[in-house]
């Protein structure tokens, strides 16, 4: 009700009252953060006056290293997570029995952990009701993507058939890395209304729809997790007979945009969110989070706001977002048929101990693993992280049936941004003769 209110306002009262929510956030931070107390303190940041601007900037290696003192709720260690994390992959699962844990590299490439209360998650999944309204039928909503651990897209796929929602919702979650024929049966079978998932994934659905391999008839679907052209989605739109959304999300922040074909561009709906644009990152203050909170969280992506009205309301409408456009690594199974593994379950690997790492593909059955480790590692905790990483590989090329595929792990000090791009790139190829 209430973002459907605040569409409503004019741009100066909107931003007024999400001032206001920001100063309420900023007291539970003083009054619960060991951190944030200690910030104000240092910068003599005042309460009733503050702005978002007050505080310095938050990077996902402070996060990290200060997470403790961070959280608002001292039942929440990034000790106590980091195991959760190790013994659970259902998205389902809460961690203390009550709480969203999520974890990503996102665009920077080092691990961030984020956790969520049940009141927290509740007022940014709300926003997803600006991609999918409610309907008075049951909707059969199919996810195709990373769905083997706690990533943001199945948590967020998996939240609409909890509680009330197991009435109106039939969510079947395929996950990306299985073999690509198991996956065309389910989704015959199933028949979804929605089809949620990632621009690759979708494009090579859609590449199977055309042949005739895969026959379903969705209503909707949803793009997100990285860059969707104009084309691929007018591509997509045409192939599936139904309108395409181009979704623009992050772990930290949930939905952040949206753009349907027709649109002047992205509306960047920040009812819950502050965002400052810079030339190489954004800064985003996080409203909902209040047991994680991020004031000025530094974000690897980039954006441009521009002129143009919104047609969802006073919202700015940005250019769109430049994040991270991976290569998809192909190999060969041994029946020599071509498969391939997905960036995004690459992505979501988590191993204790490992901050950063890149897969360097060099051809169809051979690459190799870069890692980074945490600089407090003795020799045990080293060889534990890289036995570790390499059972999780294992474990990705046997569930798609490429256990004839080679690699090796290699344990590095740095992986350096793109020098053109000054992105990190999670899969870059090397080819036989750099390897």
């Amino acid at each position: 009700m209430r973002l459907r209110r605040n569409a409503r306002l004019t741009r100066p009262q909107f931003e007024a009252e999400r001032l206001l929510r920001f100063r309420e956030l900023v007291r539970h931070a003083q009054q619960h953060s060991p951190y944030y107390a200690a910030i104000m303190q240092k910068h003599g940041i005042e309460l009733d006056k503050c702005l978002p601007t007050d505080f310095p900037i938050l990077t996902k290696r402070l996060l990290h290293d200060n997470f403790d003192d961070i959280v608002t709720d001292r039942r929440v260690t990034l000790a106590g997570i980091t195991e959760f994390l190790q013994h659970s992959r259902d998205p389902e699962e809460r961690y203390l029995g009550e709480f969203v844990v999520l974890h990503t590299s996102g665009s920077s490439g080092e691990v961030g952990h984020f956790v969520f209360s049940t009141a927290d998650w509740v007022r940014g999944w709300a926003g997803l009701s600006r991609v999918i309204q409610p309907r008075l039928r049951r909707t059969r909503i199919a996810f195709f993507g990373a769905t083997d651990g706690h990533f943001a897209s199945v948590t967020w796929s998996v939240t609409a058939r909890q509680g009330a929602g197991r009435y109106l919702s039939d969510v079947a979650t395929l996950d990306i890395n299985a073999p690509l024929a198991e996956t065309l049966t389910r989704l015959n079978a199933f028949q979804p209304h929605v089809l949620g998932g990632y621009a690759t994934g979708h494009k090579i659905l859609a590449q199977a729809q055309l042949a005739g391999r895969l026959q379903i008839r969705p209503e909707v679907i949803q793009c997100g997790g990285e860059p969707l052209t104009t084309g691929d989605q007018a591509w997509l739109e045409q192939v599936f007979g139904c309108p395409c959304i181009n979704v623009y999300g992050a772990t930290e922040s949930m939905l952040m945009g949206v753009v349907r074909t027709g649109d002047p561009g992205m509306t960047l709906f920040d009812d819950e969110l502050i965002v400052e644009p810079a030339a190489d990152h954004i800064l985003l203050t996080n409203l909902f989070s209040r047991t994680l909170p991020l004031i000025r969280y530094r974000m690897g992506d980039t954006l441009r706001l521009t002129d143009k009205q919104s047609p969802y309301g006073h919202y700015p409408v940005i250019a769109p977002v430049v994040g991270r456009n991976e290569r998809v690594p192909l190999f060969r199974n041994p029946q020599g048929e071509t498969d391939f593994i997905s960036p995004h379950i690459i992505n979501e690997i988590f191993v204790p101990g490992v901050w950063r790492f890149q897969m360097r593909w060099i051809d169809e059955t051979t690459y190799r693993f870069a890692i980074c480790l945490d600089t407090g590692l003795d020799a045990a905790g080293c060889a534990t992280a890289t036995t570790s990483i390499k059972t999780r590989l294992h474990e990705i090329l046997d569930q798609k049936q490429l256990g004839n595929v080679q690699f090796e792990v290699e344990v590095v000090d740095d992986i350096p941004v793109d020098s053109v791009t000054r992105k990190f790139k999670l899969v870059v190829m090397l080819g036989r003769s750099n390897s």
